[in-house]
């Protein structure tokens, strides 16, 4: 369903497992993930002319490497080409070194030696300026002259393009140090983890991931909790519709919430519902006699009528949109919890009752669906210092509580209980508004009606979700997106699974 993230330790082991079982020198790898990226480069705005000035700061490692490499092949395109040579450790890289004198062959080509006693280099305005000072493999905070110079580099007005990873970030945890400060990185074989962490958006605004030639070999035999969501592979999961099909096949999704004033929220997840194709919504609501015929398609009922056998009459649940936290709120929550063992999504006031009254964990049922978001998740679950606690977190809940838990944010991640946690992508700044939430709660629960499994149809609503939040830019602005506009494109973000090509 999704591609797997690897850390920086299981990218080293790739490495290896691709020079063992291609076979190929390290050096010839090197040289083709250089051509990658310089291909890649090339086709970006900035780099568009070759009388554009390159200036290339490159560490003494393999990353370091990878920019001498980088630079030769810029030289041979038509490029003016300045590097400069930092040490970053004690002794060169093998790779380095080899490359340092294939790249000294060009007389044409500067190359300078940076280190504390110089003063730091003058850089015209126009020169496009390649970080490959350090690679995924750096697992502490910057500091001495290496900050200095990072600090200098972000300092000016320059198009900054990092090699692989921004020099100074690293690849799991959160910085700590400084980092370079990177207009756009070409990241070799996958996104790097660390990219969607909050912290990081301004070392990452941009990036692509660019394909190596890493031996497709290695990820049948190695595993790794982390996973990206992606068009190509949700499409094996999106069920195809029989043609003698009927209604009831699709299931019937009840939605309890809408409080006196909050109506709006439940009408948004009841729409949301339908459009995710679920065959029937039943609306519980204190307020249905002002809603009722809203939505035409929706059945509409008052709170008095859930009894004891809603486990018998629906497919899925959703609760929380709008439901309040009042006592009555609370004696509802309880007894839906308690009495129903169909799958559930839990949202919004829902979420917010749990956390002021924490037993009600303990009536979750296995695989039901929590979708806090930042705040509602730290009142469950307890406080975090950074994304990575923050994830750390999040699985270690899921685990415990035997829960998908779907942490809404900018790259949506969801938990499930056997340790894996997954990462979404779509979606945009204009989706920060009201009523988001309650549209997700609406899709997921509509595909759990379906006979989807709880980790399927979490994954599949956050992707639909977000990607009818980037079709709505399409007669949209951010600033003016509003949740219904979601619920319009669903339609489209469908389609567009459907016909998608395999991403990453």
């Amino acid at each position: 369903m999704m591609d797997t993230l690897f850390t920086s330790d299981q990218f080293r082991k790739w490495d290896n497992f691709t020079i063992t079982n291609e076979p190929i020198q390290s050096i010839d790898l090197m040289e083709r993930a250089a051509l990658t990226f310089v291909e890649a480069a090339k086709r970006l705005e900035p780099l568009s002319s070759e009388s554009v000035p390159i200036v290339i700061f490159c560490g003494n490692g393999n990353n370091g490497g990878d920019g001498l490499v980088i630079a030769r092949k810029l030289r041979l395109d038509g490029y003016d080409v300045h590097v400069y040579i930092i040490k970053v450790k004690s002794i060169d890289s093998d790779d380095f070194k080899t490359n340092l004198l294939r790249l000294e062959k060009y007389d044409d080509v500067h190359i300078s030696v940076l280190n504390s006693e110089l003063p730091f280099p003058t850089i015209s305005k126009d020169s496009i300026i390649i970080d490959a000072i350090f690679g995924t493999g750096i697992d502490r905070p910057v500091d001495g002259f290496l900050a200095n110079v990072i600090e200098k580099i972000n300092t000016l007005p320059n198009f900054i393009l990092s090699v692989d990873m921004p020099s100074g970030l690293p690849s799991e945890s959160v910085v700590k140090g400084k980092a370079v400060e990177a207009d756009h990185i070409i990241t070799f074989q996958q996104l790097k983890i660390s990219f969607l962490y909050s912290e990081h958006e301004q070392f990452c605004p941009s990036w692509e991931v660019v394909d190596i030639g890493l031996h497709n070999g290695f990820i049948e035999i190695e595993s790794s909790p982390y996973r990206l969501l992606n068009s190509s592979n949700l499409l094996r999961k999106i069920s195809t519709r029989p043609k003698h099909s009927f209604k009831n096949v699709f299931g019937h999704a009840a939605l309890i919430g809408g409080s006196h004033g909050m109506s709006g929220s439940v009408l948004l997840a009841a729409k949301a519902c339908m459009r995710s194709g679920v065959g029937l919504t039943s609306i519980y609501s204190e307020n249905h006699l002002q809603i009722l015929g809203h939505i035409p398609e929706v059945i509409t009922k008052g709170i008095e009528n859930i009894d004891d056998q809603i486990a018998s009459k629906y497919s899925a649940i959703g609760i929380g949109c709008g439901l309040g936290t009042g006592d009555s709120s609370l004696k509802l929550l309880k007894k839906t919890l308690k009495v129903s063992k169909l799958p559930k999504v839990i949202d919004a006031d829902a979420l917010n009752l749990i956390s002021e009254h924490k037993e009600l964990l303990n009536y979750l049922g296995k695989n039901d669906i929590l979708t806090p978001h930042i705040g509602e998740f730290k009142r469950l679950f307890g406080v975090f210092s950074d994304t990575k606690e923050m994830l750390d977190l999040q699985l270690a809940s899921a685990k415990e509580h035997q829960v998908i838990i779907v942490l809404k944010g900018a790259y949506t991640s969801i938990a499930s209980p056997d340790g894996t946690l997954f990462f979404n992508t779509t979606g945009n700044p204009g989706m920060a508004t009201a009523g988001m939430g309650d549209v997700l709660t609406g899709i997921i629960t509509g595909l759990l009606a379906q006979g989807y499994s709880s980790l399927d149809a979490a994954c599949i609503g956050v992707y639909l979700h977000g990607l009818a939040g980037d079709l709505a830019l399409n007669y949209q602005s951010m600033e003016s997106m509003m949740a219904s506009d979601l619920i319009e494109n669903m339609g489209l973000a469908f389609k567009s699974i459907k016909f998608s090509s395999p991403s990453l």
